[in-house]
């Protein structure tokens, strides 16, 4: 082979081992294992001869670079110029590694799995903090922003009629407390970690999002100053005929749209339905232990809509139009319930 088409600029002879293996191309059929390229059978040599293709290492991406017959200066040929440069290093060796110094960048910039590189930290753990800092600050940025905006309602515009427009420092504490570690359980919950979902809610083809986030905030607060004379989730609480068909028609509600993004989890996105929903049952199950608890003390317990419309929302995680119109509801009555009154707790020691 080095004789027939030249040794590569820079490049020794190809050692015995390499020309023992070489394929031989004969009439577009591929035939290999051949012995020697030096054939005892001279009428076949020729044919063969005949039937390789003209090649140089000039079609190899240098296009300049002309065979160098054997024993020619290597020095004196221009240099083997290819599209993805190759490092070769002592020939002679058989266990020769090949390097392609872009190859070997480019997968460095994205990653054996194109995460991308700041995914990846230098000890090839994953840098989960960084992938996520947007979604998370953007997460809590929107909280934020409707409760700031339902204290503003409430000291100033007296909406809700019962709301609380003072706070001590201790129930400043509670809500700051609650709004970090309620409000990061939602933005996971609802998927919002992942960069896909977060393109599909700012898309502004759902613009409705944000009316309903900062709209229905107002207008239940409104509600609830009508009904709260016959509307409670007290454990002792009465309430009427008219307070029994409000819950009646909002457990319906919630149920309903709990079961309506079970349904479609599971004929959608079957793989993912049983973390999907045993998660959120796990969630559900400590809550029910924490009441159960409650009650074995004589204690009390209160289902604030704040937690309901919390955890309602981490049903919520769906890229549908439905599944989104839920979300801002849910969110906008659970920031409603802390901005305007209290993150007050769920249990009381002792019944009033």
């Amino acid at each position: 082979i080095n004789a027939e088409y030249g040794v590569p600029p820079g490049m020794a002879e190809a050692p015995s081992w390499a020309i023992d293996a070489i394929a031989v191309e004969t009439n577009g059929l591929s035939e290999t294992g051949v012995e020697s390229p030096n054939l005892s059978d001279n009428d076949a040599e020729a044919d063969q001869e005949e039937a390789r293709p003209e090649f140089t290492w000039a079609d190899m991406g240098g296009e300049d670079a002309p065979a160098t017959a054997l024993g020619a200066d290597p020095s004196s040929q221009p240099a083997l110029s290819l599209k993805s440069p190759v490092e070769v290093t002592d020939l002679d060796d058989q266990d020769t590694e090949l390097s392609f110094p872009d190859a070997e960048a480019a997968a460095a910039e994205c990653g054996e799995d194109g995460a991308g590189a700041e995914d990846e930290g230098a000890d090839g753990t994953t840098d989960w903090g960084a992938s996520n800092l947007v979604p998370i600050v953007a997460g809590m940025g929107v909280l934020w922003g409707l409760f700031f905006l339902t204290r503003i309602w409430c000291v100033y515009g007296d909406i809700p009629s019962d709301c609380q427009d003072t706070w001590t420092g201790v129930d400043i504490a509670i809500n700051l407390e609650a709004m970090l570690t309620y409000g990061f359980a939602l933005i996971a919950g609802v998927g919002l970690l992942d960069r896909e979902r977060c393109r599909w809610l700012c898309d502004r083809r759902r613009v409705y999002v944000p009316v309903i986030l900062v709209g229905v905030s107002p207008v239940y607060s409104w509600a609830s100053s009508e009904a709260s004379d016959t509307v409670s989730l007290s454990s002792d609480a009465g309430g009427g005929l008219a307070g029994y068909i409000v819950l009646g028609v909002g457990g319906v509600a919630i149920v309903g749209a709990i079961l309506w993004h079970l349904y479609h989890t599971y004929r959608y996105h079957k793989a993912r339905f049983w973390p999907y929903l045993l998660l959120r049952l796990a969630v559900l199950a400590v809550y029910a232990l924490c009441a159960a608890l409650t009650l074995l003390e004589g204690g009390e317990i209160h289902m604030h809509h704040w937690f309901v419309f919390w955890y309602l929302a981490l049903y919520c995680n769906l890229n549908h139009p439905v599944s989104a119109v839920a979300l801002a509801f849910c969110v906008s009555v659970f920031i409603q319930g802390i901005g305007a009154y209290n993150a007050a707790p769920l249990w009381e020691r002792y019944r009033r």
